[in-house]
């Protein structure tokens, strides 16, 4: 195989921009908490489960999808949903301010919350991954009504 079908790649292409935010963090973070019913922790609970899931099955497959011309197709889906989320992050490392993270893209609302879960949906595709698809869904499920409850408090914030 080579070096380039490793499954992992996935994750760690998605990952690099969250890393580089940990040495720029966002500025004008609200400290005002909302208040969380028990759907919303429990819609954070099935959000981290998503992620982490998301994250760690890549790593223990292989890129499959590309000799088929549908497969190509969603490698580069994928190279286009990553270069949309990369944009997105340069706008906010250009800006550092946290409301950054919420803000549309073109027509795409949220699409720091959007992208990555198409990405890992095609992803489950171009893996053949049934886990890597149910891991996506439950990260879907949780990512964008976190994030929208987010997109709320720092809208009211202002």
């Amino acid at each position: 195989m080579h070096i380039l079908s490793y499954g992992g790649w996935i994750t760690i292409f998605v990952l690099l921009p969250n890393a580089l935010s940990i040495v720029l963090p966002p500025r004008n973070v609200p400290t005002a908490k909302a208040r969380s019913s028990a759907f919303d922790r429990l819609m954070q609970v099935i959000e981290r489960v998503g992620q982490a899931t998301s994250f760690a099955i890549p790593f223990f497959y292989f890129v499959k999808a590309g000799d088929v011309a549908f497969g190509k197709a969603a490698l580069v889906l994928m190279g286009a949903l990553l270069a949309v989320y990369y944009a997105s992050w340069l706008r906010y490392f250009v800006k550092r301010q946290f409301r950054s993270f919420f803000e549309p893209l073109l027509f795409l609302p949220l699409p720091m919350a959007v992208i990555p879960v198409l990405y890992f949906l095609v992803g489950a595709y171009v893996l053949e991954s049934a886990y890597l698809l149910a891991a996506a869904i439950l990260l879907g499920c949780g990512h964008l009504y976190v994030t929208w409850k987010e997109y709320e408090r720092v809208r009211t914030a202002r």
